[in-house]
């Protein structure tokens, strides 16, 4: 019992130390908030012996002016403590919403940071919960439960030192029952720990569910699986239940139970009072002495409730923690290596890759990308075109072999500049909350309204634009019925322009529209594609007749390349992916 003691302080400890980094750039204000809040204390706890001196003195002497002077100090004192309270509490809630502040960036940053592997394995409602609901539950304890400890700890020793100066053998009396008192807070907080530990694991779920079932809404509905995601959320949401419960049975138990001890006490130095006291204490010792136990164990209860605060909060930063320690497995090398400014190459050199150590994707492949040069991948599902594309913007490492980016090895490139360099046109494109112009410069101040105005014409998209209610200034957002698909690809094609790349990526870019946005789509390609080298992931093989070179991947590797007309002559595994979807086509047309 007194490891798991000695280890959950060692926790508590090292958990507090995370929020370190936060607290000590307001190391000032902390001070000033701290000395105030001693200072109030101070003012109220004095108050009861001021009042003795007024009975015991003033009344008992009928000293009527002294009674008054003694009166307007006491009013300064609650005059001292009002002031010093309030600046106090505004400093400490202020601090709490700057560190809420900071630590949500710094916890955003992360997240950016994060590999792709990491978004694999963990749900979008489990990231959301670490940036939102835990930030926030930390923010309460410093700015409330923060306040309410520094507040109680002080007004315990001010407490002590004026029950001892009143009555050394009462106050014994009435400190025999701290032990007892903590003994039950230590016992109850490992079950509390434990218990908000599954709270936030059942919100967590909660808000797994909640964001598949916002952004699956149309999946749920058209296939009739409203009932079953209702009866998933139903189970999140009760798990919550049941773990909230735990801890209101703890509450439930241990709040009474530190009641009950209050009172124990309070009868216990009555008791003596009354019969070996009341000789050698006067009245106003008595009336001070009373008004100090009941104000002793009132900061002992405001501590015990605090743990909720307390525990909640060491279960969001035990969180936090996880997400903190989570490795950047991309990192930008001490001294990267510059591009050179051209269109640069990019070369795969034995390259072996695995999402799953046994599950390989790419078995040696090697592959390269002359600068200027419009190639094509194709190949069946899983032949590893779009992971290519995933190294290329390096979202994952490579586990063996060399790829190489202008030249230099691509570990040795700062990621932001080498994804600067390359503009990416997936066949699901996202759209922001905004208006269409900030949708292409996806809200960077740096691209200007002339440049996205020079985007729409160079691609030919003015009929586009105009369609929409207030043109550029139409809002669409995710989900938007507003815009087609193809209308979507048309958004991204203008956010690739205003990048102005050095490497072109469309993975499936003109898949699922129709002929119309199709021919608009071609004309904006082609300007795209002049100066760059542009890579192309294509099903629709009818779209990649006029790529310099055509690359048919197959196990991970190269299967065989060469231009289209090359590759029909070559009767291999292209010829008959091409004559299988010419069929498909003709069959499509008949019907």
């Amino acid at each position: 019992m007194a490891f798991l003691k000695k280890f959950e302080l060692g926790l508590d400890l090292q958990l507090l130390k995370i929020l370190t980094p936060y607290l000590s750039r307001s190391t000032a204000l902390i001070v000033l908030s701290i000395s105030l809040i001693i200072l109030s204390d101070f003012c109220v706890t004095i108050m009861p012996l001021v009042i003795q001196k007024g009975i015991d003195v003033d009344v008992a002497g009928k000293d009527l002016a002294g009674l008054m002077d003694r009166t307007i100090f006491l009013g300064g004192l609650l005059l001292v403590s009002f002031v010093g309270r309030v600046i106090s509490s505004y400093i400490i809630a202020w601090l709490g919403q700057k560190m809420l502040f900071a630590m949500r960036v710094d916890l955003y940053e992360k997240v950016l940071r994060l590999p792709r592997s990491f978004f694999d394995r963990s749900s979008t409602g489990t990231v959301l919960t670490h940036v939102t609901n835990d930030v926030e539950s930390v923010r309460k304890f410093i700015s409330e439960g923060v306040v309410g400890v520094l507040s109680s700890l002080a007004k315990l020793l001010f407490i002590v030192c004026a029950m001892a100066y009143l009555s050394p053998w009462l106050a014994m009396v009435t400190f025999f029952s701290v032990p007892l008192f903590a003994v039950i807070t230590l016992w109850f907080k490992r079950s509390i720990r434990d218990g908000f530990r599954a709270v936030r694991s059942a919100n967590s779920d909660i808000n797994t569910r909640m964001v598949e079932s916002l952004g699956g809404h149309r999946e749920i509905t058209l296939f009739g699986h409203t009932k079953s995601n209702e009866e998933r959320l139903d189970v999140s949401n009760r798990a919550y239940l049941e773990a909230y419960r735990d801890i209101i049975h703890a509450y439930a138990v241990y709040l009474p139970t530190i009641e009950n001890i209050t009172h124990f006490s309070t009868l216990v130095v009555l008791f003596l009072t009354h019969f070996g006291g009341g000789d050698m204490l006067r009245p106003g010792d008595i009336f001070a002495f009373f008004t100090l136990i009941n104000m002793f164990f009132r900061p002992l209860r405001e501590m015990a409730e605090q743990f909720n605060t307390f525990q909640g909060a060491m279960a969001a930063v035990e969180r936090i923690k996880l997400l903190q320690d989570e490795p950047e497995k991309i990192k930008a090398p001490e001294n990267p290596n510059q591009l050179s400014g051209a269109t640069p190459s990019i070369r795969f050199e034995g390259v072996h890759f695995a999402y799953q150590p046994e599950k390989p994707v790419l078995r040696g492949l090697d592959l390269n990308f002359e600068p200027g040069e419009t190639v094509a991948l194709v190949g069946n599902t899983g032949a590893g075109k779009s992971t290519i594309i995933h190294l290329i913007n390096r979202v994952y490492d490579i586990d063996e072999g060399g790829l190489f980016v202008d030249g230099s090895p691509i570990s040795q490139l700062d990621p932001r500049e080498l994804r600067g360099s390359i503009a990416t046109i997936p066949q699901d494109v996202f759209l922001l909350d905004g208006t269409l112009s900030e949708n292409i410069s996806l809200f960077d101040p740096s691209i200007s309204k002339e440049e996205i105005d020079q985007a729409v014409s160079y691609l030919g998209l003015q009929e586009f634009v105009g369609s929409l209610g207030q043109g550029m200034d139409s809002r669409i957002g995710e989900g938007d019925a507003q815009l087609s698909q193809g209308q979507k690809q048309l958004v991204a094609f203008c956010r690739a322009w205003v990048k102005q790349p050095k490497v072109l990526i469309l993975d499936e870019a003109t898949a699922s529209v129709d002929s119309r946005t199709e021919h608009q789509l071609e004309h904006a390609l082609k300007v795209l594609r002049e100066g760059r080298t542009t890579i192309v992931i294509a099903h629709r093989l009818s779209t990649i007749q006029n790529a310099d070179r055509i690359c048919v991947l197959r196990h991970g590797k190269v299967h065989e390349q060469g231009s289209h007309g090359e590759l029909i002559r070559q009767g291999g595994l292209y010829h008959k992916l091409y004559q299988r979807q010419a069929l498909s086509l003709q069959v499509s047309g008949l019907k």
